[in-house]
């Protein structure tokens, strides 16, 4: 496929995204399995997430793979079934999902700035 500049770049950098979205979501998986990994999580106060964390860890999963799924779509990626109305339904849900996703990621970024957690001062940085 010989594609244009402009939409191989778009394409790339949806890709990427994609990968970012999936890299959160195992992550959020991991942890909602039990993984002992939060202290890169939730304020870094327990090794351990309680129940409630690890369901809204498990819930934030799907939003990520939903996420990256929207990206890929929007770029032309991944196909989809087209119909007038689906389209429309799609597109308005793709924006306020990514719009979501978008937001929780700058806020959990300006919060773990401000934890005292090494760990997610870290992750704060890589992820700006």
């Amino acid at each position: 496929m010989n594609l244009a500049p402009r939409n191989r770049a778009a394409r790339m950098a949806a890709t990427l995204a994609a990968i970012g979205f999936a890299s959160l979501a195992v992550f959020q998986l991991a942890i909602a399995a039990g993984a002992p990994w939060g202290h890169a999580a939730w304020g870094g106060e327990n090794a351990h997430l309680s129940a409630a964390q690890q369901g809204a860890s498990a819930v934030a999963a799907v939003i990520y793979v939903a996420a990256a799924l929207c990206v890929l779509c929007r770029a032309g990626v991944v196909s989809r079934a087209r119909s007038d109305a689906a389209d429309a339904a799609f597109q308005r849900s793709a924006e306020e999902l990514l719009a979501t996703a978008t937001t929780d990621v700058a806020t959990t970024t300006v919060d773990e700035i401000e934890t005292p957690s090494l760990v997610d001062r870290i992750k704060a940085v890589l992820a700006a």
